[in-house]
């Protein structure tokens, strides 16, 4: 009998993009435009770029794989790196609940910086992400969904990610089986990343850390590197090190029949807010109670927020210091969602964050914890005036679920102005769209990173 990594790597090598339905291929092609907007709007973030700068200044390399909208290249892992961390930063990327994380902030980098240096087509691209997440979701499930991962402090997205990362990279490095099953146990060594992190720079660090983690175990399983085999599911291998209890038997579930990415309600979620994923669903509820009911900000006296444990784990902010803790504090989306009509990223800085009104606001929200919510049941949110009116909405699924997707025409807004932000021509812009939602036709994918640069 085959074992769990054995059956992974036989469904990488023969995956093939002509097995791929349409729709399988249309999200993809979403997620990383989507992603890919997402970089570039981060990149015009003074901080991270002058960081980033900096660091490939220090430690030099090769010049081979681009970094979005720094008019630098390094090397294939630097790239992955770098580009991981820009298209994580304003927390805007796309997620999957099957394991709490974020995939493609991972998985894009990587695929284009090795795709770069291959001269990969858009159906090398694809096929890379797509049995990659197909793949990754299995372990998911096992050790998140039915398992204590993530509940333990792990950052999915930084552990994960780092097996994502390898399995895209390998399918478009055409390893071998061999060099594949070391590989995995390369990557099961690097494979981290903490929940702590949450509301700091290194929660992006974690997600481009994967990415290059994955390409620098790919590249050096190439070259003769071993590694245990198996070390997924093995005794003492990453399953049973960084889980307490997880699900053995959800690791042979099926692969390539109900394809994870178009799953009806853990499939991919687009971000129409950039915060912690939980929190859409509370911003929708008071842009809407904010704008029907025409509140005044001024004359809140309470807002109360009744939200699950899954959701109150990940909230590690109260009241924010930061811009970055801001992505993760119901109080500030509720009070710059009631002040602006809208949460955007032109919103969280320091001024914000430390204006008056918004300051006042934040001091009277009341956030409670229900033992018997589930994640699926939503955000119960109520307003009170200081003239006693009181306001009521829940919002489930929340704008931009599996259930409640965004249109076309919502998605490339999105990234037109993500893109517009990071400072890329309008020229620009509708190439990038042009060429990654008709990825498939794409002879080399350096057609968009140089568009990117």
């Amino acid at each position: 009998m085959d074992t769990v990594t054995q059956r992974y790597l036989s469904f990488l090598e023969a995956t093939r993009f002509e097995r791929f339905p349409e729709e399988v291929v249309r999200q993809s092609k979403r997620s990383i435009l989507d992603t890919l907007g997402v970089g570039i709007a981060a990149s015009a973030n003074p901080t991270i770029r002058k960081l980033l700068t900096d660091y490939l200044s220090e430690i030099g390399g090769l010049t081979k794989s681009t970094i979005i909208r720094l008019g630098i290249k390094t090397s294939a892992p630097e790239a992955a790196f770098c580009n991981g961390i820009l298209c994580h930063y304003l927390d805007y990327d796309d997620i999957n609940w099957v394991y709490t994380a974020h995939f493609s902030t991972v998985v894009v980098p990587a695929i284009l910086a090795i795709g770069e240096t291959l001269r990969s087509t858009g159906k090398d691209v694809l096929t890379a992400y797509i049995a990659s997440h197909e793949i990754t979701c299995k372990i998911g499930r096992a050790i998140v969904e039915d398992g204590d991962h993530y509940k333990r402090g792990w950052h999915s997205t930084g552990t994960l990610g780092t097996f994502s990362s390898a399995l895209a990279t390998a399918k478009l490095m055409n390893l071998d089986a061999s060099q594949a099953d070391n590989m995995l146990g390369i990557a099961a060594g690097e494979a981290s990343g903490l929940k702590i992190n949450f509301g700091t720079m290194a929660k992006a660090f974690q997600a481009g850390h994967a990415s290059r983690n994955g390409i620098v175990a790919a590249i050096l399983s190439s070259k003769g590197m071993t590694a245990a085999t198996s070390a997924i599911e093995r005794q003492h291998g990453y399953c049973d090190v960084t889980s307490t209890f997880y699900d053995q038997d959800r690791l042979n579930d099926e692969l390539g029949i109900n394809w994870e990415i178009l799953h009806p309600q853990k499939g991919v979620i687009f971000k129409l807010y950039p915060v912690l994923g939980g929190g859409d669903g509370i911003i929708d509820s008071i842009i809407d109670l904010a704008r029907k009911s025409d509140v005044d900000p001024a004359e809140v006296a309470r807002v109360t927020c009744t939200i699950c444990k899954e959701t109150a784990a990940s909230l590690t902010q109260g009241n924010p210091r930061t811009p970055l803790e801001g992505k993760f504090s119901i109080p500030f989306w509720i009070a710059a969602a009631l002040t602006d009509r809208e949460v955007s990223i032109s919103q969280f800085t320091n001024e914000k964050i430390n204006d008056p009104l918004v300051l006042d606001i934040m001091n009277r929200v009341k956030i409670q914890c229900s033992t018997e919510m589930k994640l699926e049941d939503g955000v119960n949110v109520e307003v009170v005036l200081k003239n006693g009116k009181k306001y009521a909405k829940k919002t489930w699924p929340p704008r931009g679920a599996p259930d409640n997707p965004p249109s076309e025409d919502e998605l490339t807004a999105k990234f037109k102005n993500c893109a517009r932000y990071g400072g890329l021509g309008e020229k620009e812009i509708q190439k990038v769209i042009d060429f990654t939602l008709t990825l498939e036709e794409l002879d080399d994918i350096c057609e968009i990173t140089k568009l990117v640069s």
